[in-house]
C-alpha cells in the first residue's frame, strides 16, 4: 500500500466516524456498488460507515493487536477501493468483505507465525553454537595456567 492511500483512508476513516451525524442519502447496497464502481466516492463512504463495524468486529474477533487490526480494517476497504470495477453489482458485499478481511486476518497470522518460527529458530541455533559450560571449562583451565605460570 502506498502511503499516500494509507493517510487518504486513514483520513477519511477519522472523518467518516467524526461526522456520523452527517445524514447520507439512503441507498440501497445494490445502487452504491454501482455508483463505487463508477469510482464515486460518497458511494464508497456510505459502504464505508455501513461495512466499518461488521469487519472490525469481525476482525477484532482474531486479531488482538489494536494496530495490526486497524491495519488489516484499512487494507480490507483499500482493497475495496481497488478492486471497485470488479465487484458483482447483484452480489453481496457482506461475502466479499468477509472473503478479504478472512485473507488479510490469514496472511497477518501466517506472517506473526513464520516470525516467531524464525525467532525461535535463530535462538536455538544460537544456544547450540554457543554452549557456556564449554566457556567457562576453557576459562577455568586458562585461569590455572595463568596462576601456574605466575
Amino acid at each position: 500500500m502506498k502511503k499516500g492511500e494509507k493517510i487518504f483512508f486513514s483520513c477519511l476513516n477519522k472523518i467518516i466516524r467524526l461526522n456520523s451525524h452527517i445524514t447520507i442519502r439512503r441507498m440501497d447496497e445494490q445502487e452504491a456498488i454501482k455508483r463505487l464502481k463508477n469510482s464515486d466516492e460518497k458511494a464508497f463512504s456510505f459502504l464505508y460507515k455501513s461495512y466499518w463495524p461488521k469487519v472490525n468486529h469481525f476482525t477484532r474477533l482474531y486479531i488482538i493487536d489494536t494496530d495490526s487490526a486497524e491495519e488489516i480494517i484499512q487494507e480490507v476497504f483499500i482493497k475495496l477501493w481497488e478492486h471497485r470495477k470488479e465487484l458483482n453489482e447483484s452480489g453481496s458485499l457482506d461475502g466479499y468483505l468477509f472473503i478479504i478481511t478472512r485473507n488479510l486476518i490469514f496472511n497477518s497470522s501466517r506472517q506473526s507465525f513464520n516470525h516467531q518460527f524464525y525467532q525461535t529458530t535463530i535462538i536455538e541455533a544460537m544456544e547450540q553454537s554457543y554452549n557456556i559450560d564449554e566457556e567457562l571449562g576453557t576459562f577455568s583451565k586458562c585461569s590455572k595456567n595463568i596462576r601456574r605460570h605466575v
